[in-house]
């Protein structure tokens, strides 16, 4: 889980699914009381201090965290653990869902763990090659750019930065 210092009374109490929303003096004086109603009435107040629109009968932040922690609960949860209760789920219940995804999901079952090592190291080779392919096509056509005639017309040679022939 993530390295903060939180409290056991927040980890305990009520306000432990939205732990990374509660600031270190919030933690400090809910620790500090000991009566349940206490920290009934604590938690109240915390979600009015966080309501966008107090005008409204619902909170529309409680209402949003509840459903990220539906929505990371069925995207992180593994056995044992609440997907909501995962490193991945309470950065989505702090930062909601993404704008945008990028990458593309593999659904690949391996026998055993030398299977899918193999398959990850030839995933490198090939993602390797193909980065020094690509790098050597585009220096080679930097330096066709960089290219020029002489006064006479005839080519002259570039004028190439030293650590550009590195990849050339």
């Amino acid at each position: 889980m993530f390295a903060l210092a939180i409290s056991a009374a927040l980890l305990a109490g009520g306000l432990r699914d939205v732990r990374l929303l509660v600031l270190p003096e919030e933690d400090a004086t809910y620790t500090q009381l000991a009566d349940p109603a206490d920290r009934a009435e604590f938690e109240r107040i915390f979600w009015a201090r966080r309501d966008p629109d107090p005008a409204t009968p619902a909170n529309e932040l409680q209402v949003a965290v509840a459903r990220a922690r539906a929505r990371a609960d069925a995207l992180y949860t593994r056995s044992g653990l609440k997907g909501a209760d995962t490193d991945c789920g309470q950065l989505l219940v702090l930062l909601g869902e993404p704008p945008e995804i990028a990458g593309r999901e593999a659904q690949v079952h391996f026998d055993n763990a030398q299977a899918m090592l193999n398959t990850l190291v030839r995933g490198l080779e090939v993602f390797r090659a193909h980065r020094e392919e690509v790098s050597r096509k585009h220096v080679k056509q930097v330096i066709e750019l960089l290219s020029c005639a002489s006064d006479d017309g005839s080519a002259a040679e570039p004028q190439v930065p030293f650590f550009w022939t590195v990849f050339a």
